[in-house]
């Protein structure tokens, strides 16, 4: 029998990384097929290219209100409003409470006066009702964290990504 297929939007990706814990945790024979973006791994979804992906929820939408894909699972901490009756992958056994995050950086010795003003402007451009408004639409999560506690989510999200890294054999060469 041929295994299961599914889509990514690059190698090494939450999207990639997110189908091998479903396929080391449920022991599942899925082949990965890696795309250049969300465009392309649309596009070859709705051609029944291959048989799933892990995909964001902004992209993919319009064609689950459609009829043309459905819905799943989610890759976050609880059900979302606009899906109710989508079970979180954690409800449905695989290990995934948290979907892509997204952190700003910079260079290594950046002041500390720099690094306050931004994590000021950060913290407050969140607060903003468009802001809000327009992450909502975007199925995103706003969560703010200052720099110290980042940098110990991200040591720990390094960690916890690297077993599923080195069992799949993932290398971005």
């Amino acid at each position: 029998m041929q295994p299961l297929t599914y889509g990514s939007w690059s190698v090494g990706t939450i999207s990639h990384l997110t189908m091998e814990v479903l396929k080391q945790s449920k022991n599942v024979d899925l082949l990965h097929v890696p795309y250049n973006g969300t465009a392309l791994l649309l596009q070859a979804q709705l051609a029944k290219q291959i048989d799933s992906s892990m995909n964001a929820l902004s992209v993919v939408e319009p064609h689950i209100r459609s009829g043309a894909l459905r819905l799943l699972a989610l890759a976050a901490p609880q059900r979302m409003q606009a899906f109710p009756d989508v079970p979180t992958m954690k409800e449905v056994g695989i290990g995934i409470d948290n979907g892509p995050w997204l952190g700003i950086v910079g260079p290594a010795g950046m002041p500390a006066t720099v690094i306050s003003q931004l994590h000021d402007a950060i913290e407050a451009s969140l607060r903003e009702p468009a802001i809000v408004e327009q992450t909502k639409k975007m199925f995103m999560i706003l969560d703010y964290a200052p720099q110290s506690s980042y940098q110990d989510f991200y040591s720990s999200e390094i960690d916890r990504w690297r077993q599923y890294v080195q069992t799949a054999k993932v290398s971005l060469d």
